[in-house]
């Protein structure tokens, strides 16, 4: 977070709901991706990739488990679901859920999403979640 410059970001009031890849996420990407992105060139596309796993809402497991899709803090739409094997982002496992912190809610992922290249920003709002 501090890389992408959200630290400060993301220590604020918040809420925040942050789905955290977890450091196997990370180590599993391809050979050369995440030092690449930890390049001052690529600070852009870092700061997208990460904000594209936070939620400008403190979201529930229940209410994620009752949409099919939602909107993160960057704009970009992403596939939600609630499945046999529970909770799944873009694919995405959750690993863990509901580590509660001051201003939010993280839960772990096993896998980096990567936005698409291009999205329509929208405003996301908790109201269309409940």
């Amino acid at each position: 977070m501090e890389a992408a410059g959200l630290a400060e970001l993301l220590s604020g009031d918040g809420p925040f709901t942050v789905l955290a890849p977890t450091d196997q996420a990370f180590g599993n990407l391809p050979d050369g991706v995440l030092e690449s992105l930890l390049l001052p060139e690529n600070v852009e596309q870092l700061r997208d990739i990460l904000l594209y796993h936070v939620f400008a809402a403190e979201i529930s497991a229940a209410a994620f488990g009752r949409v099919d899709h939602s909107f993160v803090a960057s704009g970009a739409g992403v596939g939600v679901a609630q499945t046999g094997a529970g909770l799944t982002f873009n694919g995405a496992g959750v690993v863990s859920a509901d580590v509660l912190a001051v201003n939010g809610t993280i839960r772990g992922i096993d896998t980096v999403s990567i936005p698409a290249l291009s999205f329509e920003r929208r405003v996301f709002t908790v109201e269309s979640l409940t």
